[in-house]
């Protein structure tokens, strides 16, 4: 049976897109085949979908499972999710859906070393060496100290390699692992990730993410990346979908 999603469930896969250091060098575009598996509870889900990205902040996905969609989205947080079947446009405001709150955008604008922490209001705590790994640990701004006691985040080199979010009674919420890293360009690109939210001692989702196929500049496809949603198409509410 093929599921349906909501708005929030995907917009929330634009934030795990979830996922190149921007330097000397810059690159202007860059596209990606992303696949992305998760499992919870016994059930196993699969999205698949063209990833496009431009310096100045917009990003294309073209989704082919589990349903045909195409979402744009850009740093001011507008985002378009368009039904290409149906001819039909959501749309939304808000900054929660910014590119720039996004992973990949953290690889793309050298964001590498802190993953954004610092833009949230993050604090750096303490900073060791371990067996040739960096281990950083930051403090959460006053408004999420409720959810978050601290982040732990490890780089081999430049590049992150793990990150553990820690909640106040000292259990742990989420962990990231970034491995598979590809040169694209000159840069280092995580060809996959795997994410693990704990819900509770016995439930949990787990998250893989990985990207192929990856292009820059000249090679990226121009009318994808472009891609607008035609005019025509009919606009619509989350609850009209």
């Amino acid at each position: 049976m093929q599921r349906k999603y909501s708005l929030a469930a995907l917009c929330a896969v634009v934030l795990v897109v979830a996922t190149a250091a921007m330097a000397p060098k810059q690159r202007n575009s860059f596209q990606a085949h992303m696949r992305i598996r998760s499992a919870q509870s016994g059930m196993m889900n699969t999205v698949e979908a063209d990833v496009f990205y431009n310096l100045d902040g917009r990003m294309v996905s073209f989704y082919t499972l589990p349903q045909e969609y195409t979402i744009i989205s850009n740093r001011q947080g507008a985002i378009q999710i368009y039904n290409p079947e149906a001819h039909t446009v959501m749309q939304q405001n808000s900054l929660a859906f910014s590119t720039e709150n996004s992973q990949l955008y953290f690889f793309l604008q050298n964001r590498a070393y802190d993953l954004g922490l610092g833009a949230m209001g993050f604090t750096n705590r303490n900073t060791t060496y371990e067996e040739g790994l960096m281990v950083s640990e930051w403090l959460p701004p006053v408004e999420m100290a409720e959810q978050l006691s601290q982040v732990k985040m490890v780089h081999e080199g430049p590049n992150p390699i793990y990150v553990e979010y820690q909640q106040p009674d000292g259990s742990v919420l989420k962990k990231i692992y970034f491995y598979k890293y590809h040169a694209v360009g000159n840069q280092q690109f995580p060809q996959a990730m795997t994410q693990i939210d704990y819900f509770s001692d016995s439930d949990s989702l787990l998250t893989k993410t990985e990207f192929t196929d990856f292009k820059l500049d000249a090679d990226v496809d121009r009318d994808r990346l472009n891609f607008t949603v035609p005019a025509d198409a009919q606009l619509i509410t989350p609850e009209e979908k």
